[in-house]
């Protein structure tokens, strides 16, 4: 399977909002993009959507069992994107979830997918517990 970050196929994916609807195609482009991680299974890029809303874009492939268990089931981004959503609604800052999907993205591979709003005035997660490794709560 060839490698998404270095893929220039676009990758089409069918934009959810909730767990049963489903709204218009969207082509996105990790080849054009800046990846911010790259496993393997799993890339996260962030990309200028066609709206112009910049977005933090994680793709999770997965193999055909786990595929179909979580259309027999719920998938892993639609259980983030609710949660995002949950804490969202609540006033919790957080990034914002735009939309998510699955499917099989050709020459991308089989898997789903989560997009978010870019936060430019976040830390990531490494920074901030190397700068205090002391868990939140404890005292030494």
């Amino acid at each position: 399977m060839p490698d998404p970050s270095t893929n220039p196929e676009p990758l089409r994916v069918v934009r959810r909002l909730s767990a049963s609807g489903q709204d218009e195609t969207v082509e996105l482009h990790p080849a054009a993009s800046v990846v911010l991680k790259e496993e393997p299974g799993t890339i996260i890029w962030r990309e200028r959507l066609a709206d112009g809303t910049e977005a933090v874009i994680k793709l999770y492939r997965r193999g055909l069992l786990e595929w179909w268990r979580g259309r027999l089931g719920s998938f892993r981004v639609a259980n983030e994107f609710e949660a995002l959503q949950k804490l969202e609604s609540l006033g919790e800052r957080c990034t914002r979830p735009l939309f998510w999907g699955y499917g099989d993205f050709g020459s991308h591979g089989r898997g789903e997918l989560l997009a978010t709003e870019w936060q430019s005035d976040c830390r990531p997660l490494d920074e901030l517990l190397a700068a205090d490794p002391t868990p939140a709560g404890r005292s030494t």
